[in-house]
């Protein structure tokens, strides 16, 4: 249980190992109240994630790069994807423990000062403390108990197209225009 009573969410990479190894081909992907939506559009469970999860099986990995290792893998509806990625799991008989393992982590002074001060935390726990901290109404309060200055957010200013351009001084300022003489 966590801290205020609520279940943990579980890991959207065990959530999706889980579900690749059940044993049940049509199982639909698993979905609740304590289930990371493995579909969403920020998932760490990308299109990037799925093409470099085979680099150790070189026949699975040559068929993946043939077929889906261009930009068309991001038109793919992330469900059906899963589900012909599992299809292959079982077909290739891929084990579980031949996958290669790759931490992403992310290094920020918030991070490391959780890791200073709460030893025992596992590094998941530490990134989801760190995600429940970044939408806290608190979090100047706990970014100051940690003894950081909380990050300001870049501002970006649009730049104002000058619109009342003629397409001859449009070309003339951005290309060189030369005669041409054909004889």
């Amino acid at each position: 249980m966590a801290i205020d009573n609520k279940p943990q969410l579980q890991s959207p990479y065990s959530v999706f190992w889980n579900w690749c190894y059940d044993g049940n081909p049509k199982s639909p992907i698993p979905r609740g109240e304590n289930i990371p939506d493995i579909t969403k559009y920020n998932s760490p469970i990308n299109e990037s994630f799925i093409l470099r999860m085979f680099v150790n099986h070189f026949t699975v990995t040559m068929y993946l790069n043939e077929h889906l290792n261009n930009m068309g893998i991001r038109y793919i509806d992330k469900e059906s994807l899963f589900k012909f990625i599992k299809q292959l799991i079982r077909d290739y008989k891929i084990n579980r423990q031949s996958f290669r393992f790759t931490s992403y982590k992310r290094d920020t002074k918030l991070i490391e000062a959780i890791n200073k001060k709460f030893l025992h935390l596992k590094s998941f726990e530490v990134e989801l403390l760190h995600d429940k901290i970044q939408i806290s109404p608190n979090k100047s309060n706990i970014y100051s108990s940690f003894c950081l200055d909380e990050p300001k957010k870049k501002v970006f200013k649009q730049k104002k197209m000058d619109t009342g351009m003629s397409v001859k001084k449009f070309l003339s300022t951005y290309f060189t225009i030369s005669e041409i003489h054909v004889k």
